[in-house]
C-alpha cells in the first residue's frame, strides 16, 4: 500500500480472499474517521493507526490480530470512542510494538493486548474483559520506553507522548520495566 495515508470512513475489510493485509512498515498511516460505526475485519498490520473521531464505534473481528507500530485513539470527554469485539466475551487481539500515545476518552471491551506493549489510557472506561490495558485518570504519566533509548527527555517514552513536567504524577510500573536515564533537569 506504499507510504500513503488512508482515511477510512466506515468498515475496513478485505476482498482479495487472503484474510489479511499489511501496510508498508514505517511509512503508512490509516485514519479511521467519519461518524458511522465501523468494523475492522481480518488480521492486519498497520504502521500508524489513528482514530480521533469522538463518539466513533469501532468493532474488531473476534480472535483476529491487529498489529500496530504506533497507535493513537482519542475521543472527547462526553463522547468516548468505543472499541469492542464482534463477538461479546471473545477478545479481539491487539499487538502494539511501538507507541500508544494520546490514548484517551475510550470505552474498551473484550480486548487482549498481551502480545505487545501495555496500552495506557486516561479518562476512559474499562468495560471489562481487557488484558494488558491500564486505565488511569488524567494527569498520570507512565514510563513506557517506547523509543527504546531509555531517556527521560524522549517524548515517545511517555504514555502521553510528552515529557513530564514537575506537576505531573509520574509512574514506573509493569507498563515498562526498562531503565530510565534522567538526562535533563
Amino acid at each position: 500500500m506504499g507510504s500513503s495515508t488512508w482515511t477510512v470512513l466506515k468498515d475496513w475489510s478485505l476482498t482479495n480472499g487472503t484474510g489479511s493485509i499489511t501496510m508498508n512498515p514505517q511509512t503508512s498511516t490509516v485514519i479511521l474517521s467519519g461518524s458511522d460505526a465501523a468494523a475492522i475485519s481480518g488480521n492486519n498490520s498497520f504502521n500508524n493507526l489513528r482514530c480521533l473521531t469522538a463518539g466513533k464505534a469501532l468493532t474488531f473481528e473476534a480472535d483476529k490480530n491487529q498489529s500496530v507500530a504506533n497507535l493513537t485513539f482519542s475521543g472527547a470527554d462526553s463522547s468516548l470512542i468505543a472499541l469492542t469485539s464482534s463477538i461479546p466475551a471473545t477478545p479481539w487481539k491487539l499487538n502494539v510494538s511501538g507507541s500508544a500515545v494520546g490514548m484517551k476518552y475510550l470505552n474498551v471491551k473484550d480486548s487482549n493486548a498481551s502480545s505487545g506493549k501495555a496500552i495506557v489510557t486516561v479518562s476512559s472506561t474499562n468495560s471489562l474483559n481487557n488484558t494488558n490495558w491500564v486505565f488511569d485518570t488524567a494527569g498520570a504519566v507512565y514510563w513506557t520506553n517506547s523509543s527504546g533509548d531509555n531517556k527521560w527527555s524522549t517524548a515517545a517514552n511517555w504514555s502521553t507522548g510528552v515529557v513530564p513536567i514537575s506537576t505531573d504524577a509520574v509512574y514506573f510500573s509493569s507498563v515498562s520495566t526498562a531503565n530510565c536515564t534522567v538526562d535533563q533537569n
